[in-house]
């Protein structure tokens, strides 16, 4: 499991897999079987209390060997069945089961991404930004109940800044963002803007970054302009 990118599963899981890939921060990719007459094999109670759980991070549509199912139907209607369910979920029910799982001791970084996530909403925080990328698995794996937005910089040392966002579409509530400058400030102002303008916050509204000041993890709660 450690070695492991990502979870594959069926809608009626492995519990003991689920409770070690979200304590490992590992992302769970649930997948449904569409028929060629657009409705799903899979029990939707399975899907909703997955959803109602958090023990799913995103929804992969499969469709077989058949190249002519057009799963759209089956698209729109799953999307509008986890929207419906997201507004139902009990956040302090789930965050209560997630502090039994996690591991122990807790690292400085994994400290205060825990703590971003499971106070955004004692804060009144609308979103939880992230600069750093090694921490947004981190922060998905809280189950955070506000949108997550990982600033991507233009260009990464190590890899292509596009595949470091695409990863990030795997994490649940994770929105990549990509285009912002390189400085720290600029990255956040940019994802400030995204939020407003896709109104996620409006001015005034609280939101929390997360990002490495001076080589420690630093938490800052800051008002959209």
């Amino acid at each position: 499991m450690e070695k492991t990118d990502a979870v594959m599963l069926l809608p009626r899981g492995n519990s003991i897999i689920i409770d070690k890939a979200g304590a490992l921060g590992r992302p769970i990719v649930t997948v449904i079987h569409v028929r060629d007459d657009g409705q799903t094999t899979d029990d939707d109670d399975d899907l909703t209390n997955a959803v109602l759980n958090c023990t799913t991070d995103c929804l992969m549509l499969s469709t077989g060997s058949d190249e002519e199912a057009h799963p759209d139907t089956a698209l729109q209607r799953i999307s509008s069945l986890c929207k419906e369910l997201e507004n139902s979920i009990d956040y302090k029910d789930v965050h209560l089961k997630l502090k039994e799982t996690l591991p122990k001791p807790v690292l400085p970084f994994e400290r205060r991404a825990t703590y971003a996530s499971w106070n955004s909403e004692k804060m009144q925080a609308k979103a939880i930004i992230i600069i750093a990328k090694s921490a947004i698995k981190l922060v998905a794996k809280c189950r955070p109940s506000v949108p997550v937005l990982s600033v991507v910089r233009s260009s990464t040392y190590s890899e292509r800044s596009s595949d470091v966002a695409s990863r990030g579409l795997l994490s649940r509530g994770v929105i990549p963002l990509m285009g912002a400058g390189s400085k720290i400030e600029d990255m956040i102002s940019f994802a400030v803007q995204f939020a407003k303008k896709e109104g996620i916050c409006n001015a005034g509204d609280k939101v929390v970054a997360l990002r490495i000041l001076n080589g420690y993890p630093a938490l800052l709660t800051l008002r959209a302009p």
